[in-house]
């Protein structure tokens, strides 16, 4: 197979096919290219050139757009910065007091105050993110190690059997505190999640579910 090159032709939009030499290949003119297409039903941005045997399908770039600009950038970052005034950064901070279960260097868990479950429980890193997007990866991998931690004690304390673990990330996908977070919520068999907003749980109760996680990482050397 002959590599090739485009060559600028005269006609606008037009470009020629060449070989590394600078020999002209087969060719096929615009309007042949669009009748073909027409007779076909094939619709889209790719223009065939033929070339040798068979047709050289190259992507045309889109009309207007800057030369060499990349057609296919599509950011994954946050939609917003992160806001170190969250409710967790506070957390972290002391300002807020929490039923803490596990803390290490990167990360710290804690009952969530809006339980969906007994025994839900939030596992955050120390490290400013907002979400799974925007983590360093050496502080989500702290924090995937402390999850799985965290929710071995948890399905032990509530002799679960079996256990749901979500992330969100941002308001369309259902974040509300703007701290990457995950969820561990111990499930039994037939009984459905209650809503997150449904109030405040009981301090005491809090506390309760708290100790008993604790004493399961004690138990196992977690």
């Amino acid at each position: 197979m002959r590599a090739t090159s485009l060559r600028a032709g005269t006609g606008a939009g037009e470009a020629r096919p060449v070989g590394l030499s600078g020999e002209a290949l087969p060719y096929r003119s615009q309007a042949q290219r669009a009748g073909a297409a027409a007779g076909s039903g094939r619709r889209g941005p790719f223009r065939p050139w033929t070339r040798g045997r068979g047709p050289c399908i190259v992507r045309a770039r889109r009309r207007g757009a800057a030369e060499g600009a990349d057609m296919t950038d599509d950011s994954r970052a946050p939609s917003a910065p992160y806001d170190p005034g969250n409710i967790f950064a506070r957390i972290l901070r002391g300002e807020i007091p929490a039923h803490k279960v596990y803390e290490d260097e990167a990360t710290l868990a804690f009952m969530d105050v809006m339980p969906q479950g007994e025994g839900h429980t939030l596992v955050i890193p120390k490290a400013p993110a907002r979400g799974l997007l925007d983590a360093d990866p050496a502080s989500l991998a702290a924090l995937v190690a402390t999850v799985q931690r965290v929710a071995r004690a948890v399905k032990t304390a509530f002799a679960a059997d079996g256990l749901t673990i979500f992330q969100y990330n941002e308001p369309a996908g259902g974040q509300t505190v703007f701290h990457l977070h995950v969820h561990i919520v111990p499930r039994r068999e037939g009984v459905m999640l209650k809503r997150h907003e449904g109030g405040m749980a009981d301090p005491v109760m809090l506390a309760d579910h708290a100790a008993r996680i604790r004493a399961a990482l004690d138990s196992t050397g977690g």
